[in-house]
């Protein structure tokens, strides 16, 4: 995974780092998703914090949050927050989502409307 940052702040305060607009992709065998947020800031050696307009893309869908963690060490992203996914014909908005194996499987947490289009 690569990671690209318009600009790397260094937080003395906490030794964390803050990035401004994360932008990166999670590469499995048979798709690429990009991700990017406005906001994120290196919890540890393998979390991030993405916040602010996180936005997860591929061919297939489009995933819409305020706040995610992800981890790059498995490459997977947990959020507690409102969620919305689009993919054709169908839309699914939850309380937060789960996305592991490389993005082959998202769960959808708490409270969750699916709605169907012809």
């Amino acid at each position: 995974m690569k990671i690209a940052l318009e600009e790397v702040i260094s937080n003395e305060e906490n030794t964390s780092f803050d990035i401004a607009n994360p932008s990166f992709t999670i590469n499995n065998e048979g798709k690429k998703i990009s991700v990017k947020a406005k906001k994120g800031k290196f919890l540890n050696k393998n979390l991030i914090l993405l916040e602010n307009e996180v936005i997860f893309k591929s061919k297939q869908f489009r995933l819409l949050t305020n706040k995610v963690t992800f981890n790059q060490k498995n490459q997977t992203a947990e959020s507690k927050q409102s969620s919305k996914f689009h993919s054709d014909g169908t839309t699914i908005v939850s309380e937060g989502f789960k996305i592991t194996e490389h993005g082959d499987i998202i769960l959808f947490n708490g409270k969750t409307i699916l709605i169907l289009n012809k």
